[in-house]
């Protein structure tokens, strides 16, 4: 068990193939990996993906969850379909893993949420590619060099949003 939240490096110690927590299928299951935080061996936890042809919530809505389980997998470094490879292309692996705190009858319990480092990863745009996107929504002009005639505007100015 985790003992608080952040954005930790964990080891992959086990994976098993469970019945499902959730899904209700003939033929769903769950991929479980076993994940213990790097700095602190004592501190381990399971992560479960859905294998099931049921469709995600909010962002993942048009996908399935079997879908959305070999993406999560594909970003720690998963490849190819076969899922009888998992142990030998995972097990030892030093993995990016997100752990939230959630509330259950006055208790506070750390569970992992996102592996492979959360959701989504920002791209960072290029230097003239922003400064562009910044004196279009802030006033002025890029010129070619990429630098602005924006006025200097504190991105913590007053927000319309």
């Amino acid at each position: 068990m985790y003992t608080s939240e952040g954005h930790i490096s964990a080891k992959i110690t086990e994976i098993i193939i469970a019945e499902p927590r959730f899904a209700k299928g003939p033929n769903d299951f769950d991929i479980c990996l076993k994940c213990e935080r790097e700095s602190d061996p004592n501190q381990v936890d399971w992560w479960r993906g859905e294998v099931s042809d049921n469709y995600g919530t909010g962002n993942f809505a048009t996908q399935k969850q079997k879908e959305i389980t070999l993406a999560n997998l594909r970003k720690i470094g998963f490849e190819g379909d076969d899922l009888t490879t998992l142990e030998d292309q995972l097990i030892g692996k030093v993995i990016p893993i997100t752990v939230k705190a959630r509330e259950y009858e006055g208790k506070t319990y750390y569970d992992i949420k996102y592996i492979g480092g959360g959701a989504a990863t920002p791209k960072a745009l290029a230097g003239g590619a922003m400064k562009a996107k910044m004196a279009a929504m802030f006033g002025g002009k890029a010129d070619q060099s990429g630098t602005s005639s924006a006025p200097k505007t504190s991105l913590k100015a007053k927000s319309p949003f």
